[in-house]
């Protein structure tokens, strides 16, 4: 996500404009983020249960809470990465416009 190296179609993107590319850029992000914040939500949900029902892992003697919080804490993480992604993108349209290349 950082280095928006992960895998998308890019049919849309290919027969827009620049200036509307960016807005899609955005709009993607902003789903994407709701479904994180879904995940957040239902994850943190789900360790709270799993925590009350105090189920211990046979392997290590752990409650099995800790695994089941990469959930929440991945996503939770994923949308401070799409935060960060969208003021790239913002500060990257600011400098185009200062330069007359975008509207």
């Amino acid at each position: 996500m950082k280095k928006s190296r992960h895998i998308r179609i890019e049919i849309i993107k290919n027969k827009v404009s620049e200036q509307a590319n960016y807005i899609l850029e955005i709009v993607v992000i902003i789903i994407s983020m709701g479904f994180c914040a879904f995940l957040v939500v239902k994850g943190s949900e789900l360790v709270a249960r799993i925590f009350s029902l105090k189920q211990i892992s046979p392997a290590l003697r752990l409650p099995m809470g800790y695994p089941y919080l990469s959930v929440p804490v991945g996503a939770s993480l994923m949308i401070i990465r799409y935060i960060e992604k969208i003021i790239e993108i913002t500060n990257e349209i600011r400098k185009l416009r200062l330069e007359g290349k975008v509207k």
